[in-house]
């Protein structure tokens, strides 16, 4: 997931060496964060579903399904899970 403005949350992705800069996981878990897994990806989403289990316990779970429109002709659903963390107490 990527945010385009300073004042939105670094992204965080599975598998990636968190000292990359981007953030850590810690300040992420301080701060609170969105996960988001792609149900269309086979290869991605039990390694994002496992990382999510085990950094994301306390996330409220939800799955929100999106539809692209081209020329007023609907495209492809597509399900995300999507995991909401708050910020630490």
């Amino acid at each position: 997931m990527t945010f385009y403005s300073p004042d939105h949350p670094a992204s965080l992705v599975p598998g990636e060496a968190w000292s990359s800069g981007l953030t850590s996981l810690d300040e992420a878990k301080r701060l609170g964060f969105i996960g988001i897994c792609d149900t269309t990806d086979p290869v991605f989403l039990q390694p994002c579903e496992a990382w999510m289990a085990e950094h994301a316990k306390d996330a409220e779970p939800l799955v929100m399904t999106t539809m692209r429109f081209f020329n007023g002709h609907p495209g492809p659903s597509t399900a995300w899970k999507v995991y909401l963390v708050p910020p630490a107490k």
